[in-house]
């Protein structure tokens, strides 16, 4: 699962067209009666195949016995890879001038 520099979801080499990176997180972490964003099941699928935990993902209303495997604890250790620089976010506009923060999957 990887992103392209627009923050659109690329999930098993293709570009899944009006989905954005922070809709999706955002689907996982907060309650809603609006539907899920562009992409969405294919972005729990990724997350299934990585192993992701349950327990990070906040939104209660959420169906993920069979989306998301029961893990209570952190997923196994990976060897450290140095990301390439398009599996990277930055957000220049919410910080200061020099200073930018990223997001990592």
């Amino acid at each position: 699962m990887h992103w392209t520099p627009k923050g659109e979801l690329i999930y098993k080499g293709k570009n899944v067209k009006n989905s954005n990176v922070l809709d999706l997180i955002k689907s996982l972490q907060t309650s809603s009666n609006k539907p899920h964003p562009p992409g969405f099941d294919m972005f729990l699928q990724g997350l299934s195949e990585m192993n992701f935990p349950k327990s990070f993902i906040k939104n209660s209303s959420l169906e993920l016995d069979s989306e998301i495997k029961k893990e209570e604890i952190s997923p196994k250790r990976r060897k450290h890879t140095n990301a390439k620089s398009s599996e990277w976010f930055s957000f220049p506009n919410t910080r200061r001038k020099n200073e930018s923060a990223c997001i990592h999957f």
